[in-house]
């Protein structure tokens, strides 16, 4: 059956599979490698863009490729993306001055504020990473094969 065959290795998919949002079943492995191959970043059957490539990367590795992207792009004078690199350190701005806010928060005494606050903050601090990490994702989609 077609369904448990690897389209990338063209295998048996046995145990160690991943399904993309799409549907579509393929080693964890061979996945991985096509998404950091491919520069769109798209399923390799139906070429769908899954919205959140960020669960098959972890944050060390999404951190390591975009700081060495972001040697090469100063390095090379790269203008374009210096745009994209702006844009990230501004977004890790935003992050910061939120951390600072719960640190200050969990200096506070009143239980109802301070829990009302919290979760309000947790939630903005959270969007903000996610959003961080998109960036991320989308600026290491344009340099594949970069690596310091």
């Amino acid at each position: 059956m077609v369904d448990n065959i690897c389209v990338v290795c063209l295998e048996d998919l046995g145990d160690n599979y991943k399904n993309l949002q799409c549907g579509h079943n393929f080693h964890y492995d061979c996945i991985l490698e096509w998404f950091r191959k491919s520069k769109e970043g798209t399923c390799p059957c139906c070429l769908d863009v899954p919205e959140n490539l960020g669960y098959l990367y972890g944050e060390h590795y999404i951190n390591w490729r975009y700081n060495n992207i972001k040697k090469y792009i100063n390095k090379n004078k790269n203008i374009i993306f210096k745009k994209e690199i702006d844009d990230i350190i501004n977004e890790n701005n935003i992050l910061k001055g939120l951390k600072k806010e719960r640190a200050i928060l969990n200096k506070d005494n009143s239980f109802k504020k301070k829990k009302r606050k919290e979760k309000q903050l947790n939630s903005l601090f959270y969007r903000q990473k996610t959003k961080i990490k998109k960036k991320k994702l989308k600026l290491i989609s344009h340099f594949p094969s970069v690596c310091y």
